[in-house]
């Protein structure tokens, strides 16, 4: 039953278009970075959702699941112990993917002047230098670039974190 109340939820939410539910967000609550982060969090678990729910359902059909309740595992343990570490790797690369769509999607909302802050962000950084792309193009690209290396690095993070924690496992948990 919980299963099937947070798969609706999740397909609830995805339907919704994330810019536009972030636009309302700031429309109607003080802007700022508290409201960019409720509404992406909001926006954001449902497909991290997803591929968790059907990388356990993946994992719970491996030999040594049914080996271990065989064994008298409980399922609270089988599930802590073999399922959840099998399946978290998925789960951390759409996180952090996850991560650097929300720093593209500030950093685009930031270049049309809709900054959530004092502070200059990125996109107004690279909006500021628009004008000056013919005579000074590093005004623009210094900061896209920083971006891009940043987006990127955030990915590579989550590469790196999954496979540490595959290489720690040796890929399966076979322990009871």
């Amino acid at each position: 039953m919980i299963d099937r109340v947070i798969t609706a939820a999740a397909d609830i939410l995805l339907a919704l278009p994330r810019l536009v539910l972030l636009l309302v967000g700031v429309a109607l609550w003080q802007p700022g970075v508290p409201t960019i982060l409720a509404v992406l969090v909001v926006t954001g678990w449902m497909g991290v959702a997803r591929l968790v729910r059907a990388e356990v359902r993946a994992v719970r059909q491996r030999p040594y699941v049914p080996a271990a309740q065989a064994l008298g595992a409980t399922q609270a343990r089988v599930l802590l112990r073999h399922v959840l570490p099998n399946a978290i790797g998925p789960a951390l690369v759409a996180t952090t993917l996850g991560v650097g769509n929300a720093i593209l999607l500030e950093s685009g909302l930031s270049f049309l002047g809709l900054a959530f802050s004092r502070r200059r962000r990125v996109g107004e950084h690279i909006a500021s230098g628009r004008d000056l792309l013919v005579v000074a193009p590093w005004v623009s690209l210094a900061p896209g670039i920083a971006l891009v290396i940043t987006v990127l690095a955030t990915t590579v993070l989550g590469d790196a974190w999954r496979d540490r924690l595959a290489g720690e496992r040796g890929g399966m948990s076979y322990r009871v």
